[in-house]
């Protein structure tokens, strides 16, 4: 299992802010520098497709977004300028080769834990990307949370591990709405009262 408690550096760069029913996360979001390139990303991702026999759209994406076809095992990747475009790929590489996994949130854990344990095994520095990692699978918990399709008090203990420096109380959101929004600088998350009403 992955250990982000190891993970000194990331956890000091951290700052709480906090702010009436919101919970915001600050993190100066550096520049990193990598020895690799373009070259040796598209090189990463082409060994790793070839030796789970998995297709890629020519077509690059221009943003650092995905998308794989589980059943056809086929992945659209975006052009790989860096590590947050290169740790993208993998994460559609990723998709395919856990398959689907219920509920959603999990698959996505599971999917992020996949790409960011194949790159560590590269020599590849994730610091940068693991933030935005935690806030991902954090955004689809809350998802799968308002949707009914969780119970929090039941989400496996690995996850909540995962998630814990963005959101170290899950618990707190029953009776809650959650919304989970990331950006370059910062994760906020907003909870609203549910509101019952009774029928008259």
């Amino acid at each position: 299992m992955f250990k982000l408690e190891s993970s000194e550096n990331f956890t000091n760069n951290f700052q709480n802010l906090v702010s009436i029913n919101d919970i915001t996360l600050g993190l100066k979001f550096k520049n990193y520098y990598c020895e690799m390139t373009s070259k040796d990303f598209n090189k990463i991702i082409r060994d790793l497709c070839k030796e789970h026999a998995i297709t890629i759209e020519k077509k690059r994406f221009k943003s650092p977004v995905g998308r794989s076809w589980v059943p056809d095992r086929h992945i659209k990747i975006p052009q790989l300028k860096g590590i947050i475009e290169l740790m993208v790929a993998l994460h559609e590489i990723g998709h395919i080769v856990k398959g689907n996994i219920e509920p959603k949130c999990v698959e996505e854990y599971q999917v992020e834990l996949w790409a960011v344990m194949t790159a560590k095994k590269l020599n590849i520095d994730v610091e940068p990307y693991l933030r935005m990692s935690m806030a991902y699978v954090l955004r689809n918990i809350a998802e799968c949370h308002n949707e009914g399709r969780i119970n929090i008090d039941y989400l496996p203990e690995d996850i909540k591990k995962y998630v814990k420096l963005i959101e170290p109380n899950l618990s707190s959101w029953k009776g809650f709405s959650v919304h989970v929004y990331d950006s370059l600088e910062q994760v906020t998350i907003k909870k609203t009262k549910i509101v019952y009403y009774n029928k008259i």
